[in-house]
C-alpha cells in the first residue's frame, strides 16, 4: 500500500511567476493591500467629516441665534440705560446746588446765630465769593457787636462798609456791610462749597 501522504499531490493551476518572488513584486503586492486600507480610512474619516458638518453647521446656528436674542436683549435694555444716565446726570447737578445751598444755609444761619437781637436786615446776598448785608441795628452798640462777630467768624475778609447813617426817624443805625469769602470759608463747606 502506498503511503497515506504521497496519495494526494498539490496541484497550482496557476502559474507561478518569477516577478511575484521579486522584491519590486512583494513590495508591489504589499502596497496594494496597504493602499486599500488607507484608502478605506481616508474614506471613513471624509464620511465623518461630511456627517460631523451638519452637527457643527447646527451647532452655528443655535449659536447664530442666541447672539441675536443676546444683542436684541442688549437693545432693549439701551433705553433704558439711557436714561438712567440721564436721570444720573440730574441727580448730579442736583446734589451739586443742594451741597452749593447747604453751604449757603450753613453760613445764613451761622450769620443769624452771630447776629444781635437789635439787627435786622433788609437784603442779605450771600455768593460762593462775596456777601452784602443791609439792614439796621437798633443802637451803635448792637452794630458794633454785628461787626465784630462777622470779623471773629473768620468766614469773611476785606469787611467794609458800604453806607451807614443814624436814623433819628427809625431809631437806629441804617448800614450796608460788603465782605469777600475767605479760603478757609471756600473750601471747608461755608458759601464757596463745590466752587
Amino acid at each position: 500500500m502506498p503511503a497515506r501522504g504521497s496519495f494526494f499531490t498539490k496541484v497550482n493551476l496557476l502559474p507561478q511567476d518569477d516577478f511575484e518572488r521579486s522584491f519590486v513584486g512583494k513590495t508591489l503586492r504589499w502596497s496594494l493591500s496597504a493602499g486599500k486600507s488607507i484608502v478605506i480610512l481616508t474614506e471613513f474619516v471624509v464620511i465623518l467629516a461630511f456627517l460631523s458638518r451638519f452637527k457643527l453647521d447646527r451647532d452655528l446656528n443655535d449659536l447664530n441665534e442666541e447672539v441675536i436674542y443676546k444683542q436684541a436683549v442688549v437693545e432693549s435694555y439701551a433705553a433704558t440705560e439711557n436714561e438712567m444716565r440721564a436721570l444720573q446726570d440730574r441727580l448730579d447737578v442736583i446734589d451739586q446746588a443742594d451741597s452749593d445751598t447747604l453751604g449757603a444755609s450753613e453760613s445764613l444761619a451761622k450769620l443769624m446765630a452771630n447776629t444781635p437781637l437789635d439787627v435786622r436786615y433788609e437784603r442779605v446776598d450771600l455768593s460762593r465769593t462775596s456777601m452784602t448785608l443791609i439792614g439796621m441795628a437798633g443802637s451803635e452798640r448792637g452794630f458794633a457787636a454785628l461787626l465784630n462777630s462777622i470779623r471773629q467768624s473768620g468766614d469773611w475778609t476785606q469787611i467794609s462798609l458800604g453806607d451807614i447813617e443814624f436814623s433819628q426817624r427809625q431809631g437806629g443805625v441804617i448800614f450796608t456791610i460788603n465782605g469777600k469769602a475767605s479760603v478757609n470759608n471756600k473750601t471747608q463747606g461755608g458759601i464757596g462749597t463745590n466752587e
